[in-house]
């Protein structure tokens, strides 16, 4: 053969060996016949699964004997391929036995197995034997349940099921048989309503539902059904499952529902609108049924109701001073219409409507409960600026308004009077109060105006004020004292002196009275006119000798009891006899409840002789009355001490008897001397009880209670507060309401200024239940006193929860972590409490998940991955959850106040769902095919075999990979299993770097590895992955130790690229040939020291049987020249020589040189032997095939003219001994004579005929084509011409 270059010695072994298997292959061989044991395989096998071993069924196989498949009278031959040489029968399509699909002929009496003819034939194809194989064909669970008439869905009346009723019945198949074919059903998710719950017959799929089924609760119901089938002898088992939708129907059973339960609204007084005052809604309580509603109103007769729309008008104009309050309430009814008639289904809902104030009412005056335009008083002249007027205490001032069309401005015109407060809001009691001096000697009497405005009306109240008199004035004498003598002798009646005095005052102030004052003697003796001021003589009792001097006192007394005094003294000679006579007393001021600090001192004289008892004089207190002379049970009260009016204890003002005028007494003093018989004389006391304001006021109760809604607007009325105060006089019993100052409590409002102590209190600020239910306010009553006392009373305030604010969650977002797992069944897992909350007492929240999407995977379907109750807010899982599909969930989480009446009902919570990887996915190997390796004999310790890339989709420490080596095992070629140690390989491992993001096992030969040429090594690998519980791959690996010299050479005369572009069809064509394995090593270029052409490429091949045996190059030369279309094939696709290896370049281990000699010498001489032996019988029959062979060879090399391209494929998925420079043995070129002879004749010729040769005349064109350039056709052409003229054949050498 071309190419080929063998030595002599080399021939000779060659040759003998071919001819030595020759003679005994085939021998005993004469009656083949077959032992068919029935061939059993489930279902599922996969096509090109080797299944049967025709060739170990035989007792022998005759040489040339091939195998195949013969009709069996059906299409069974179909399925099935059988190898003709080895007998292997492989699975060509999948066979399904469901629904009786399997293939004929069938065996009646074995079930569901198959009959396929098989035969052995020989070279020229008759028949050498045949048989029937029985084959049976196992049912495997292959087929998945299926819900027919999808989807479902089932509409039922709402009602109370007392126990389960059946709804539906699921309607599933499956085409499996048997176990596997059986189903059993269950719900995997149903809500839980409302204690509604549905159940599902386990084997029939009849649905029923127990519970109250309510439209307005719940209208649909999402059922998850699965169906699962029977396991088979593997423990195979499927499902599916399907959702069935329940639809609650409505049915009128519900009346009207009003959309709040209660309704308010506003107008103002005197409206004439016609706009609506307010809008009801009511809709009927059958969601579904939803009748129109007719509307009618009771309890007023200020509105009326658009019976239609809800819509609330005013009948007519309001005036709220005439309403008892500003709030008027009725009620809307509503009810059901049903075909254009009211039905007995009704409701009502409450409606308040408040009357707002405009300002169309003046200021009014009013005493006591009297309107007045004008009144008169009266005030003292003298009085002090800011006395308050008498008879003006009862005078108020009141606007019917509220608010600021209440608030009134008050002025007095002229300015000689002032009036408080200037300033009133709705109503006050006012303060007439002197402005300037007043003098009833210059006027007795005027008038001003009090005027009330409230921006918008005027009212004049007109004051006649009449001053009174007082006795502001002294008498006046017109001299300081006067001196009178007069005799003893003188008689009665005799004249004396006149006493002159003035009076400015009016009246009878103006008029004055004289008393003459002294001691009983000189009263006794003189006598003075208390009109004309005569002194004269009373009688003739003077006594110079007792009494030589009279001393006296003149009181001048106007008519207002002013008292003035001139001193007399009247010489006596000899008449002197006076009694005790009092000294002019001042008034004592008490002021109540504190002690006397300026006690009154009393003093009366007696003109007696001095020293004597006769002028001894003492006090004591006669009696007690007011300044109208009305007694009074109050001497204890007083007492006179070291001649000094003092009290007992301390005074009440308050305990004195009503109608004391500014709390003035008058006591009746004693001055009585201690003569015998004793004189005396009375004088009478002023006693002034000053009033203190000692009394705090007083509210009727310490605490008031209301509850308002917090809907309530403000302005709204809601009681009044009534106070009392002790003390007698205006101002210290007067007094003003207001709240102590708490900004966080300023909810209310008073006005300041009650009527009789009673003040109205309102609603100041809108409430809101949510931030805060309850407050407590302290109002005050401020008495007006110098020192003022303040009384407190305690409102509480409890406001009435109206749903008006949305849902709150506990957080605005939530992070959640769930491990991956399938939650169809049951797992652990840790729930997500989502929590919500709404500050309404009432209200009804539900959850719902309104958004579910996969953030690393948005086109991925995560509806049903994750549940929520909807009461509870409790997130679960519910579905099959795959970390590798979606790494993190986010969810969109909607809470609900199904109660909400004012305001938004809802929000929203974002909800991040991080998916915890579980080890759940075993390693796997990313090329198994590379699973069978060849490795040369020359290989040392630690030559890597070959590298394997696995990888895991799990991640973090479940995705960390290790590889090891489980098991060895030596298959010898005789078919013995023996255990290898794990030692003979190594596998290393290699994590992912940048670039590759996979795990590398680097596998390689292991310490002391000794493999054996023959057979080969099944090695187990395993990958196991870092997992808790770790999960793993194998693969199992086929090891052949193939001699070095055992390599192909294919030479082509492609490119590299062109080659590797052929690769597949060359390899199938090699195999068609060879009928063994191809192993590629290398392809490279030729190089130039044995290029002669410009585009040569060398494949490196090895051959070898599944058993281990490899293929010398020899064999392969043999085998490809006995398949001639397989020899033409690889030529067109640029196969130009086929040659044997050259001698490896391997330094030999060292052996002591005695051994290495021995041994040489006797290979050699066995080698001479067998190549003489060999040379005798084989030589010129051997040379003559090798000729042949060439020749073919150079015209299959002229033929091929299309080279194709070829790319390298990487090492990593090629054993990595095909990357090393291929090692070939060298032989010499043949060049003795007798080859040279042989090579230039040929014993065996080539026989065309004409057809065959027309045939490869237009082969030949075909493959140039018209524009290539061939390599010598013309010779070639002109030869086979030649040939074809003269029905000659042609020699190796001429073609």
């Amino acid at each position: 053969m071309a190419g080929v270059k063998l030595k002599s010695g080399g021939f000779l072994v060659v040759a003998f060996l071919l001819f030595f298997l020759k003679q005994i292959s085939g021998h005993d061989c004469d009656d083949p016949f077959f032992t068919l044991p029935p061939l059993v395989f489930p279902e599922n096998t996969r096509t090109g699964t080797d299944l049967y071993d025709l060739a170990a069924k035989l007792f022998c196989i005759p040489v040339g004997a091939t195998f195949s498949l013969e009709d069996s009278g059906g299409d069974v031959q179909s399925y099935f391929n059988v190898n003709e040489s080895t007998g292997n029968i492989a699975l060509k399509k999948c066979i399904d036995r469901d629904d009786n699909n399997l293939p004929y002929p069938r065996n009646k009496e074995v079930t569901d197995s198959i009959m396929l003819t098989v035969a052995l034939k020989d070279e020229n194809q008759e028949l050498l034997c045949d048989d029937v194989l029985l084959i049976i064909v196992e049912d495997v669970n292959d087929n998945i349940p299926k819900f027919n008439l999808l989807p479902y869905s089932k509409s039922i009346d709402e009602a109370n099921f007392t126990e389960p009723f059946f709804i539906f019945h699921a309607n599933v198949s499956d085409l499996d048989e048997g176990e596997a074919g059986t189903l059993t059903y269950s719900i995997m998710w149903t809500p839980h309503i409302n204690g509604v719950e549905f159940s599902i017959n386990k084997a029939t799929g009849s649905i029923s539902v127990n519970g109250s089924l309510i439209y307005n609760e719940n209208m649909l119901y999402y059922i998850d059904i699965e169906a699962r089938d029977g396991a088979d002898q593997y423990g195979t088992v499927h499902n599916a499952t399907a959702n069935l939708v329940v639809t609650v129907k409505d049915i009128p059973n519900l009346p009207p529902e009003f959309t709040s339960t209660s309704y308010s609204g506003t107008v103002e007084e005197n409206s004439t609108k016609m706009d609506p005052v307010l809008h009801v809604k009511a809709i009927d309580g059958d969601r579904g049924i939803n009748n129109n509603i007719f509307y009618s109103i009771s309890g007023t007769t200020y509105f009326h109701v658009n019976n239609k729309t809800g819509d609330v008008f005013l009948n007519g104009t309001i005036d709220r001073e005439k309403l008892p309050e500003d709030r008027i309430e009725f009620q809307i009814h509503a009810t059901e219409i049903v075909n254009n008639t009211e039905t007995n289904s009704t409701a009502a809902v409450d409606v308040s409507v408040v009357v707002l104030d405009v300002n169309d009412n003046p200021p009014i005056f009013w005493n006591f409960t009297k309107q007045i335009n004008s009144i008169t008083v009266e005030v003292q002249e003298n009085s002090p600026t800011g006395t308050p007027v008498e008879f003006f205490e009862n005078v108020s001032v009141r606007d019917a308004d509220e608010g600021k069309y209440a608030d009134m401005h008050l002025i007095v015109d002229p300015n000689t009077m002032s009036i408080y407060p200037t300033k009133v809001d709705g109503q006050s009691p006012l303060s007439l109060r002197v402005y300037t001096e007043l003098d009833y000697e210059s006027i007795e009497n005027f008038t001003v105006e009090v005027i009330a405005t409230d921006g918008k009306y005027n009212t004049t109240l007109t004051v006649l004020v009449v001053l009174i008199n007082l006795n502001d004035n002294s008498p006046t004498f017109n001299q300081s004292n006067y001196d009178v003598d007069v005799y003893e002798n003188a008689t009665r009646g005799n004249y004396l002196t006149t006493i002159h005095v003035t009076d400015k005052d009016k009246g009878i102030y103006g008029n004055v009275h004289f008393e003459l004052e002294g001691s009983k003697e000189v009263l006794e003796t003189f006598s003075l006119n208390n009109i004309t001021g005569i002194l004269s003589i009373k009688n003739a009792l003077l006594d110079y000798e007792v009494k030589p001097t009279y001393f006296a006192t003149v009181m001048a007394i106007d008519g207002g009891g002013i008292k003035m005094s001139t001193a007399l003294e009247i010489n006596i000679l000899d008449v002197n006899d006076n009694s005790p006579k009092w000294l002019p007393l001042g008034t004592l001021i008490v002021t109540e409840e504190e002690p006397l600090q300026n006690p009154l001192f009393l003093k009366a004289t007696d003109l007696d002789k001095p020293n004597t008892p006769n002028s001894q004089v003492s006090y004591h207190i006669q009696s007690c009355f007011t300044s109208r002379g009305e007694d009074l049970d109050l001497v204890s009260n007083f007492t006179v001490v070291n001649a000094s009016l003092i009290i007992n204890g301390v005074l009440d003002r308050e305990s004195l008897p009503e109608g004391i005028n500014g709390g003035h007494l008058k006591l009746t003093i004693v001055a009585e001397d201690h003569g015998n018989p004793r004189r005396w004389s009375t004088v009478n006391a002023t006693v002034i009880v000053m009033d203190k304001n000692d009394h705090t006021p007083q509210f009727h109760s310490s605490s008031y209670a209301v509850c308002i809604p917090e809907s309530t607007i403000p302005g709204a009325y809601l009681l009044n507060v009534s106070a009392v105060d002790g003390d007698s006089e205006p101002p210290n019993n007067q007094f003003q309401f207001r709240f102590s100052f708490d900004p966080s409590n300023a909810i209310l409002t008073v006005r300041p200024n009650g009527e009789n102590g009673v003040t109205r209190i309102q609603l100041g600020s809108k409430l809101d239940y949510e931030t805060k239910k309850e407050y407590t306010m302290i109002l005050q009553a401020i008495d007006m006193g110098e020192h003022p006392r303040t009384g407190n009373t305690t409102i509480n305030i409890h406001v009435e929860d109206v749903n008006d604010e949305p849902p709150k969650f506990s957080k605005s977002s939530y992070t959640w972590e769930v491990h991956e797992g399938n939650y169809l069944l049951p797992q652990n897992f840790s729930p997500l409490d989502i929590k919500g909350s709404d500050s309404d007492t009432n209200a009804n929240l539900l959850f719902k998940i309104t958004e579910e999407k996969c953030e690393d995977n948005k086109t991925l379907d995560v509806y049903d991955w994750i549940g929520i109750n909807k009461t509870t807010g409790l997130l679960i899982p519910q579905g099959i959850i795959d970390y590798e599909a979606c790494k993190q969930l986010k969810l969109v989480i909607c809470l609900t106040d199904e109660n909400t009446v004012l305001g938004s009902n809802s929000s929203d919570a974002d909800v991040t769902v991080n998916i915890v990887d579980e080890n759940d996915n075993a390693p796997y190997f990313i090329n198994p095919e590379t699973s069978e390796i060849i490795i040369a004999e020359l290989a040392k310790e630690d030559y890597q075999v070959a590298t394997y890339m696995a990888d895991d989709s799990d991640s973090g420490k479940n995705a960390e990979l290790t590889f090891a080596v489980e098991s060895v095992h030596y298959m010898s070629k005789d078919g013995k299993l023996t255990e290898e140690s794990n030692d003979l390989f190594k596998i290393e491992t290699n994590a992912p770097t940048i670039g590759r993001d996979y795990f590398q096992g680097v596998f390689s030969l292991g310490t002391n590895a000794q493999l054996k040429p023959e057979g080969y090594y099944q090695s187990a690998l395993i990958v196991k992955d870092n997992g808790t519980k770790p999960l793993s791959a194998s693969l199992q690996v086929r090891v052949y130790m193939i001699p070095q010299n055992c390599k192909v050479e294919l030479i082509f005369t492609s490119s590299v690229d062109e080659v590797t572009k052929n690769l597949p069809e060359i390899i199938s064509t090699l195999r068609s040939a060879v009928k063994a394995t191809v192993a590629i090593a290398s392809l490279h270029e030729e190089t130039k020291e044995t290029r002669d052409t410009d585009t040569r490429s060398i494949l490196d091949t090895y051959f070898y049987y599944s058993n281990g045996t490899s293929l010398l190059p020899t064999t392969v030369m043999s085998l490809l020249d006995a398949d001639y279309n397989a020899l033409v094939e690889l030529s067109n696709l640029g196969l130009v020589s086929v040659n044997p290896p050259k001698v490896p370049d391997v330094t030999s281990p060292e052996l002591p040189w005695q051994i290495a000699v021995g041994v040489i010498a006797g290979i050699l001489a066995l080698i001479l032997v067998i190549s003489i032996t060999s040379a005798i019988c084989m030589r010129r029959s051997f040379e003559r095939r090798i000729k042949t062979e060439q020749a073919l060879r150079n015209t299959h090399a002229a033929l091929a003219s299309n080279a194709l391209s070829y790319q390298q494929q990487p090492h990593n998925k090629e054993n990595p001994l095909f990357n090393k420079e291929a090692i070939e043995l060298p032989y010499d070129d043949i060049d003795t004579d007798v080859e040279k002879h042989s090579i230039n004749s040929l014993d065996e010729r080539l026989h065309f005929d004409a057809g065959t040769l027309d045939c490869l005349n237009t082969f030949l064109e075909d493959v140039q084509g018209e524009d290539s350039v061939s390599h010598r056709p013309p010779i070639l052409k002109e030869t086979l011409k030649e040939f074809g003229n003269s029905g000659k054949s042609l020699s190796s050498t001429e073609i």
